[in-house]
This record gives C-alpha cells, structure tokens and sequence, in this order.
C-alpha cells in the first residue's frame, strides 16, 4: 500500500457516493439518462432522439428560424445543430433555404412530409411522457418542472 494512500474509516466522512447522492447534478444526470432512454426505448421504430424532436417542434413553431437563432434555442453548439439539420433533411423532414437579406444565414422550415410526421408522433411522445412520470402526481409533475424551469434560468 502506498504511503501517500489514507486510509478512511467509515466513521470519519461519508463515502463519495453518499457524498454524489446529496447533489443535484448527479440526480438530474441519472434521471435525463432514464428519461432518454426511455424516450428511445418506446419510439424506437420512429428512429428520433429527444434532440430531433426538439429541432423540429421548435421549426414547426417558428418556420424560417435561423441556424443561429435555433441553436442558441436548444443550448447546443452550431456544429452539432448542422449534424442534426443534415440527418433530418437526408430523411425529408425539414429544409433549409437562404435568408433574402443574409446571404450566409439559412432559414429552416418543415417539409410537408416533416410537418405529418410531427404531427403523428407527438401523441405517441405524450404517451411515453405520461408512461415515465406515472409515478408522479399532476401536481408533482408540475412542481418538479418548475423546480427544474428556475435551475435553467
């Protein structure tokens, strides 16, 4: 055994899992990896991450958003959002078209084909939501998405 190793009793500090089990950020780590997967697991043959989804309920919301605009929307970097725009626009969910007055910016709309496909699998994200938080009551469920809503802002 090393000379630098100290060694701990358990009755002189907690051990650093019971240390991360007292952090918030461990907790909303553990709880985004559940949600994801679950997120996954109940759409899988519609083949579209949380992220996906976001990029297009946020175009459908805001035909001929920028790259810019929408990328500073989802908290992700322009790369990553570029990735993801190329992905759904292989697949012919949404397009990108030049701003008139902005040579180098795009403008991002759905595609008809994105715009019904948006439209058919929202309800089945509202039956995976409800699935994942049935263990919560309406009231917790709101309490806790306020909760998270002023961690965020």
């Amino acid at each position: 055994m090393s000379e630098n190793f100290v060694q701990r009793s358990k009755n002189d500090m907690p051990g650093y899992q019971e240390i991360m089990d007292g952090l918030v950020g461990y907790h909303l780590r553990r709880a985004q990896q559940a949600a994801f997967q679950h997120f996954l697991d109940s759409l899988s043959e519609w083949r579209i991450t949380p992220a996906q989804l976001t990029m297009l309920a946020m175009i459908s919301d805001n035909p001929g958003i920028s790259q810019t605009t929408l990328a500073k929307a989802m908290g992700v970097q322009r790369a990553t959002l570029g990735e993801m725009i190329d992905r759904l626009e292989a697949q012919d969910l949404l397009e990108r078209g030049r701003v008139p007055r902005d040579r180098r910016s795009y403008a991002l709309k759905l595609t008809k084909q994105g715009a019904e496909y948006l439209a058919k699998i929202f309800p089945l994200v509202l039956e995976q939501e409800d699935s994942f938080t049935h263990h919560l009551t309406v009231q917790e469920r709101q309490q806790l998405i306020g909760l998270l809503k002023r961690l965020r802002y």
